[in-house]
């Protein structure tokens, strides 16, 4: 995280930009109202490290719990107030294993967004591949 934060406001510092103080003179940001192409690249920059990135990890996140967790709600909901016959051992395990499965989907979604983890995976899997390939023959 330390280094994200490095990312951010590190360039200012470095002459992209700059901070200045904003609004009653209580705080300072980085200099939005100038406009100019380095101000308006540090600001794309910013927009989709600081803002477009995470806003797409979160969507993600929520729509993977919304997906894990509804049909065992659903099920639930079934159980307390609608027909009982409804639910079958099938329709309460599945629902369920994929719902408590849930705390697996975070790790693999940070994973996957992280450029060396895609990378180290593709390495291993390619890596496995050769060794299957190699004894089959």
């Amino acid at each position: 995280i330390w280094f994200y934060c490095a990312l951010m406001s590190a360039p200012p510092l470095l002459g992209w930009s700059r901070y200045i103080a904003e609004g009653f003179l209580t705080s300072c940001s980085w200099d939005y109202l100038t406009r100019t192409p380095a101000n308006r690249a540090y600001y794309i920059y910013l927009l989709t490290l600081g803002f477009v990135a995470p806003v797409c990890i979160i969507l993600t996140l929520v729509l993977l719990f919304l997906t894990s967790w509804t049909p065992y709600s659903v099920v639930s909901l079934i159980g307390q107030f609608g027909d009982i016959q409804r639910v079958t051992p099938w329709t309460a395990t599945l629902p369920a294993i994929f719902a408590k499965a849930s705390v697996i989907y975070n790790p693999i979604v940070y994973g996957l967004s992280h450029p060396h983890f895609r990378s180290s995976v593709r390495q291993y899997l390619s890596a496995h591949k050769t060794i299957a390939n190699w004894e089959r023959k």
